[in-house]
């Protein structure tokens, strides 16, 4: 991955808002993991390839512009962790423009993606909330749930919690999470992804291998899911694996980060 003179990330001549957000996503979690264990210029150059980052989403407009949610969402993502890394508010800005965005994108040139609930509860956490954000085929303009897309979402908001801690987080986080267990068989941990917006199969199934269900069980107040996060665990560490393209991409070691960040003793982790 080579760092451009624009804050990007990529080789590519052109495009690479994507690669530039997923990879300083997974550059900015390491650099809050070991942090402790880095010399001061390493993590120096850590930061400053995050926030040059931040700065290059920022200037190509990805804040405004709903690609999809799981990349809206990374984009947010990638706005916190140059915030804490940084301590600079105007990432703090930048992360609450993007979360606002990918929530309620403005119509009408947005009309129909951003959350959308299938059952908006009472709780304020979300716990007994249901939905997704909108995830659609390029050129085909089909907005709509992804199962596999959603987990996708879920593997950011866990983590964008452990960075932020925000309580409207936590909500989006349990919202997804419940909409993904009509999906979820406890039994073998697949998740069933037919007839998704993006993974149209029928009868497809993947690992449900995200970190989200300890997030919330550890630090979310989900005393109902603590026993499912052993079996979750051995489930997928026996033979972790996961989704193509995006799923693969930003879920490499990011499960496991996730596990490890979520251990209510290591808070000087996150």
């Amino acid at each position: 991955m080579y760092r451009r003179a624009d804050g990007a990330f990529g080789a590519a001549a052109g495009g690479p808002d994507i690669d530039t957000m997923f990879f300083a996503n997974i550059l900015g979690v390491a650099a809050l993991l070991l942090r402790r264990q880095l010399d001061a210029a390493r993590l120096a150059s850590w930061t400053q390839g995050v926030a040059g980052a931040a700065d290059f989403l920022v200037k190509n407009g990805n804040l405004s512009w709903y690609t999809n949610g799981n990349i809206c969402l990374g984009n947010a993502l990638t706005m916190a962790l140059a915030w804490r890394l940084t301590g600079d508010p105007k990432y703090q800005g930048y992360y609450q423009q993007a979360i606002d965005f990918v929530v309620a994108p403005p119509a009408p040139k947005w009309a129909g993606r951003g959350l959308i609930y299938t059952h908006r509860g009472s709780h304020t956490d979300g716990a007994d909330s249901i939905g997704y954000f909108t995830e659609e085929t390029s050129g085909l303009g089909n907005p709509g749930y992804d199962p596999e897309y959603t987990q996708v979402q879920a593997d950011i908001l866990a983590m964008l919690y452990l960075v932020t801690a925000s309580p409207a987080v936590l909500a989006f986080l349990n919202t997804l999470t419940n909409q993904l267990e009509g999906r979820l068989d406890r039994n073998t941990w697949q998740l069933d992804t037919s007839g998704g917006t993006r993974k149209t199969t029928q009868g497809r199934r993947i690992p449900y291998d995200t970190g989200s269900l300890t997030v919330l069980a550890n630090l979310g107040g989900r005393t109902d899911l603590q026993p499912l996060v052993q079996p979750q665990t051995d489930a997928f560490m026996r033979t972790y694996a996961s989704g193509e393209g995006d799923r693969l991409r930003g879920a490499f070691g990011w499960a496991v980060a996730t596990v490890i960040m979520a251990q209510p003793g290591n808070c000087r982790l996150r």
